[in-house]
């Protein structure tokens, strides 16, 4: 307060107490504080620095509050993470009732660098681990849940895969892709590259508008609603709504997906999602 003498400030500070002591003699409560943004930093290896910088321009947005679990905490570098300089502290290895906790009072659930394992627990309802009890509890309340990156950004496989499955032909990105279809379906939305989440993430909590990559993707990778009059989408829709430029399919109500598309979908980095 340059300038100002301590007469100004005696003022300021009775103007402060009364109009506190007035807003309690009304029954008026102090406004709650804001719900902090729980973030879930998981083992995925590809876009490690995206989702670290996502993670950075989340709590300059939202109060934002860093978790990643005991298994995953030798994948990334500490002096990375304390290099984001976040208003809350990041917690490691939190237990699964301090995660629950948290949860309770959380406005929303982002999960980064998701494994297989997590989405193939989550979808099968199996809550044996921080990561599958914050997914699966915030679906099952109903709390605004994203995910990106991970095991799930098919483009990076093989590299990504398990070892013992990166020889032949093998069924796992079909399995892959139908437990995202099932989470999906509850309610996640899941973006292959963190910097998508941004502006979805901001913009259905109310605290920003859509980025300038989330705009980008969406202009170059859009997504089409499939009603095939057979009522089944066939590995040959797949390849021809790729081939029109789309990246997300969305099945209307009641069509079924065969076998054979989901996995070309998996081969070509399609998202595939339900409406029923």
């Amino acid at each position: 307060m340059s300038g100002s003498t301590d007469a100004d400030t005696r003022r300021l500070i009775e103007r402060l107490v009364r109009e506190t002591l007035e807003r309690l003699l009304r029954g008026e409560a102090e406004p709650a504080p804001p719900k902090p943004l729980l973030v879930l930093l998981l083992g995925g290896r590809s876009h490690q620095p995206e989702a670290l910088a996502l993670v950075r321009a989340l709590a300059a947005e939202t109060p934002t509050q860093l978790l990643i679990p005991s298994c995953y905490n030798e994948r990334f570098d500490p002096r990375e993470v304390e290099a984001l300089e976040l208003p809350l502290p990041p917690l490691f290895a939190p237990g699964l009732l301090a995660a629950r906790k948290l949860l309770e009072d959380a406005a929303g659930l982002v999960v980064l660098l998701p494994r297989l394992s997590t989405f193939a627990k989550a979808a099968r309802g199996l809550a044996d681990g921080v990561p599958s009890l914050l997914l699966t509890e915030s679906l099952a309340n109903g709390l605004p849940t994203f995910a990106a990156g991970g095991d799930y950004v098919f483009a990076d496989w093989p590299a990504s895969m398990p070892p013992a499955m990166r020889r032949g032909e093998n069924s796992l990105g079909a399995l892959a892709q139908r437990d995202l279809d099932v989470l999906s379906s509850w309610g996640l939305e899941y973006r292959p590259h963190p910097a998508e989440l941004f502006g979805l993430a901001t913009r259905r909590l109310g605290t920003g508008a859509p980025s300038l990559e989330e705009t980008q993707t969406q202009q170059h990778h859009p997504s089409t609603t499939l009603k095939p009059s057979s009522g089944f989408v066939t590995a040959e829709d797949v390849v021809a709504a790729f081939q029109q430029g789309k990246r997300q399919l969305v099945l209307g109500r009641g069509v079924r997906i065969t076998d054979a598309a989901l996995e070309e979908a998996a081969s070509r980095s399609v998202t595939i999602l339900r409406t029923d």
